[in-house]
């Protein structure tokens, strides 16, 4: 059977996922009396492909909203980078869950192809769907994204079909989420960066981004909407290293005190103040000691 799933090009994960659900089934049934030994566990699941993560630079960044800058797709672009959505996740965006006024942003659905039709998922886990603050910059973009679609709304006329989507198409219907990587694609040729790249790698850089900025891996997970931090800490382990050595560089700083210039025994000591005693500093009084 997952021999036959493999052959209709079913990804490797979604395979051990079958093998998964069958040994759960099949232990139960063994519990039940109802089967003999459990088969599946006897049975080698095809090896999972590991992606290599291709990363933007703060600079390759900034080129690619600069080459997207004006387009449409601007917006999905810049919340994609800054909060690391997931394509499905930044697609599936209703104008219901941003509340400009307070500034956040809610995740609670998905836009995925399914048996040849696009529809809304909920997310899969509990942390998926969460709520977000926007940040200044990014409430100035949805806000110019919402007057700009409200322009297409009427130059679309009758053809317009509201979904009350955030990034629809220029007549309202869901976004086909091929077509944004084609659109990706193009914007990446047009910022001069390596085609190579998935859409998926704005994600991961977004968290390279906070995690070079020192932000807590706990608060990443809770961003990216993990369900474990040890998704967060393998994911990006390779990161963690240089944090972790800016971290403790940071507080060898802080201790570092500068080394004083010796006087010159040869020179005479200077004039003594006014009173013929040298003059001390003066100590902070002892009633109301500092707390540590």
């Amino acid at each position: 059977m997952l021999n036959a799933l493999s052959a209709q090009g079913l990804a490797p994960r979604t395979v051990t996922y079958t093998r998964t659900v069958q040994r759960k089934a099949l232990n139960q049934a063994l519990r039940w009396g109802h089967a003999h030994r459990n088969v599946a566990t006897l049975v080698d699941v095809p090896a999972t492909r590991c992606h290599t993560i291709a990363l933007l630079t703060v600079d390759q960044a900034r080129a690619l909203l600069q080459a997207v800058q004006g387009h449409r797709l601007e917006g999905l672009y810049r919340l994609t980078l800054s909060l690391g959505l997931r394509r499905g996740k930044a697609l599936g965006l209703r104008w219901q869950d941003v509340d400009l006024e307070h500034k956040t942003i809610r995740i609670v659905q998905s836009l995925q192809r399914v048996k040849g039709k696009l529809v809304m998922d909920a997310p899969k886990t509990h942390t998926s769907a969460r709520q977000m603050p926007l940040p200044d910059v990014l409430a100035d973009a949805m806000r110019a994204h919402q007057a700009a679609q409200e322009v297409e709304r009427v130059l679309a006329g009758e053809e317009w079909q509201e979904h009350g989507i955030v990034f629809p198409t220029s007549v309202g219907t869901p976004t086909e989420p091929r077509n944004l990587v084609r659109h990706f694609k193009t914007a990446l040729r047009a910022a001069a960066l390596p085609e190579t790249m998935r859409f998926h790698d704005l994600r991961h850089s977004c968290a390279t981004f906070l995690i070079a900025q020192g932000v807590h891996p706990q608060v990443v997970m809770e961003i990216l909407g993990h369900s474990q931090i040890g998704i967060t800490m393998d994911t990006y382990a390779h990161v963690l290293p240089e944090s972790q050595r800016q971290a403790v560089d940071g507080i060898a700083d802080l201790f570092n005190l500068p080394a004083e210039t010796p006087g010159d025994p040869s020179e005479p000591p200077g004039p003594a103040p006014e009173g013929g005693a040298a003059a001390e500093e003066e100590s902070p009084p002892d009633d109301d000691p500092p707390s540590a």
